[in-house]
């Protein structure tokens, strides 16, 4: 899937208190929705944990103020990077 981003902000997964720092990004043509969020690398396994598998709600405020809610995502990607982990989380597509 070509995605284009679209918008960079703060989301909290489900009812979690913790804010993290990520990326939206679109696919139109699909219709297909990805967050990648950025965690601070906490070394393995921590960081691997810090989120589920699968995510009923996230909830987020792009940096221009635009609220966003995702529902019915899972997780299908980890990345390690010295300093953070990026997390993808792409959103199931209803028409």
């Amino acid at each position: 899937m070509e995605v284009n981003f679209t918008a960079t902000g703060y989301w909290t997964i489900e009812d979690a208190m913790t804010q993290y720092h990520g990326d939206l990004y679109l696919n139109r043509d699909a219709g297909g929705i990805v967050v990648y969020i950025r965690i601070p690398n906490q070394g393995a396994p921590k960081s691997y944990f810090e989120l589920p598998l699968e995510i009923s709600l996230i909830k987020g405020t792009t940096i221009n103020g635009a609220k966003i809610t995702l529902i019915d995502c899972s997780r299908i990607s980890t990345q390690s990077k010295i300093g953070t982990e990026n997390i993808r989380i792409p959103s199931k597509v209803y028409d």
